[in-house]
């Protein structure tokens, strides 16, 4: 609270709504009645960027530490245009007496590009012999580094599903690059398309003007293709030496199990199964009879 032309004021947020979204002032010169008139969404700026990744932090965040009183502060410094001795110049030179409240403003004002997502772009990985996947969605900041607590989702399509079975996965970027896993169900192209949820600020019209954190506006990201594979064709061949054996000898061949080219990499676990015949004691006339014996082999 403070002390300016003959009246006692608060600087802060002047209010809350049903979501606890919290409301800001911008007419310094006009009583409130806390009534709602228009709302429209600020035009997207630079400005408008930062001071929207500013409320999306610190919406929530309690005043030990003037945040909030330094947030309300830097929203008259952008929008508010009241003059006199009771508009918002005059109000800000009688603030000056507590230094603390600026020290809070140029600290926010500093961190407030930081916040902002300026790169979101997707890669798609895939082990084709594990058959899975990963997006890796990378929201970054100028700096190169991570936004946090922006919403995103993310779409597939084509033979493969996300982690979740399913091929739509929503969810909240981190302090990290955020890693989605997928996993092919079949042969063909898979893509991954998806937008991120970017923070914005309405503007509320009433008896004194006031702006607040927005419902946010949908950036679409860049989509990503990645062809995929879960069939394969093994080819299998054995070679026995020697061709004639005495009776009780062990017998013994190389069998050999490939892919053929073309059909994509061996997928781990598979197994392929072989059978095999061989004759003893038959003469040569006896070859179209019954044949009892028999081995069965596999390699994996």
């Amino acid at each position: 609270m403070y002390t300016h032309n003959g009246g006692t004021y608060w600087m802060g947020p002047v209010g809350y709504d049903s979501t606890s979204t919290r409301y800001y002032c911008i007419e310094e010169a006009m009583p409130s009645t806390m009534r709602i008139g228009s709302v429209s969404p600020l035009p997207d700026s630079p400005q408008n960027r930062r001071l929207a990744a500013l409320l999306h932090k610190y919406q929530h965040v309690h005043n030990s530490d003037y945040t909030q009183t330094a947030l309300a502060i830097i929203m008259h410094d952008a929008f508010d245009t009241t003059t006199g001795a009771a508009g918002w110049a005059a109000t800000r030179e009688t603030l000056q007496q507590y230094p603390q409240l600026f020290k809070r403003v140029d600290e926010l004002l500093a961190e407030a590009p930081l916040l902002v997502p300026e790169t979101m772009a997707m890669e798609l990985e895939y082990d084709d012999v594990a058959r899975t996947g990963a997006v890796r969605l990378r929201i970054h900041n100028s700096d190169g580094d991570p936004v946090s607590g922006i919403p995103f989702t993310l779409t597939i399509d084509g033979p493969a599903r996300f982690g979740n079975g399913s091929a739509t996965v929503s969810g909240t970027s981190g302090d990290y690059t955020t890693v989605i896993t997928w996993h092919a169900t079949g042969d063909g192209p898979v893509t991954v398309s998806g937008s991120v949820m970017l923070p914005s600020i309405d503007r509320i019209i009433s008896s004194q003007d006031m702006v607040a954190l927005g419902s946010g506006y949908v950036q679409a990201l860049d989509e990503v293709t990645v062809p995929v594979r879960t069939t394969f064709n093994p080819t299998i061949s054995t070679r026995t030496s020697p061709k004639s054996i005495d009776t009780g000898a062990p017998v013994t061949d190389d069998v050999q199990v490939s892919a053929l080219p073309g059909s994509g990499a061996w997928p781990r676990g598979a197994q392929v199964h072989a059978r095999g015949w061989y004759f003893g004691g038959l003469p040569v006339s006896a070859l179209g009879g019954t044949v009892c014996a028999k081995r069965t082999r596999h390699r994996s």
